[in-house]
């Protein structure tokens, strides 16, 4: 098997260390996608890919900003078929190899054409889908006061974020004394786990998947999410934010 893996930040990285105890214990190898870092600001995902000599590819963002050029995806793929093409019915079946796409923290949607591409597709979320689909789970759980959150790695779905079947999830008690940091830090160790162990029992892992009801979203957090007042908002609420935003 060989997993095409896409990424974009530090939480990202997680991802990376999973797949890296796969290829070390099972038959899979793996490559890592992410968009070109902006003028001189640090790249972690890049950074940790290049110093664990993992195969890199960057990919262009399109002029609105929220969208990524899939070209060379489309590239690898239409070379790989010719490839196919040329070689004898028995040397194909003894060569083929299985490719999933896998995304973790990368923020952009991907289009159905790049989907197609793969047997599987795949999303690793720090949630407990389907609460807190979109990009700011790790805050909406410190927000709402839970005291259990976790990761999960569902289908990746099209025209939508985070809201495809789930396969394999993880769950995590939230001490109270728990800030954002602490969180961010456990859940990614969790995704981590999960990513590894997902390949480990692949097989079973895609037997039973279950559909996702109705979610909750946590949108972008945007300038002004983390402001107080302390006129109109209680300790409590107060106390999240600072824990959320930590």
């Amino acid at each position: 098997m060989k997993v095409m893996l896409f990424g974009s930040d530090a939480f990202s990285t997680f991802a990376i260390k999973g797949l890296l105890k796969a290829r070390s214990k099972l038959d899979l190898s793996f490559q890592v996608f992410t968009t070109k870092p902006t003028s001189h600001r640090p790249h972690p995902f890049a950074d940790f890919a290049e110093q664990n000599k993992v195969p890199l590819t960057f990919l262009d963002r399109l002029n609105d900003g929220n969208s990524v050029n899939f070209a060379p995806i489309l590239e690898l793929k239409n070379s790989q078929n010719q490839l196919n093409d040329q070689t004898d019915l028995t040397e194909k079946t003894q060569n083929e190899i299985e490719q999933v796409m896998m995304a973790c923290s990368f923020g952009y949607m991907v289009p159905s054409e790049v989907i197609d591409l793969f047997s599987k597709s795949f999303v690793v979320h720090p949630s407990l889908l389907p609460r807190y689909r979109g990009s700011s789970p790790i805050s909406a759980a410190l927000l709402k006061g839970d005291s259990e959150t976790g990761t999960s790695i569902v289908g990746m779905s099209r025209g939508k974020f985070d809201a495809g079947p789930i396969f394999a999830q993880k769950s995590c008690p939230i001490p109270p004394h728990f800030l954002y940091s602490d969180l961010w830090e456990k859940l990614g160790c969790l995704s981590e786990e999960l990513v590894y162990e997902f390949f480990e029992n692949y097989e079973a892992a895609l037997k039973n998947p279950t559909p996702q009801g109705k979610g909750t979203s946590a949108p972008r957090l945007k300038q002004g999410d983390a402001d107080v007042s302390f006129v109109h908002e209680d300790a409590q609420k107060i106390h999240r934010k600072f824990r959320a935003y930590t």
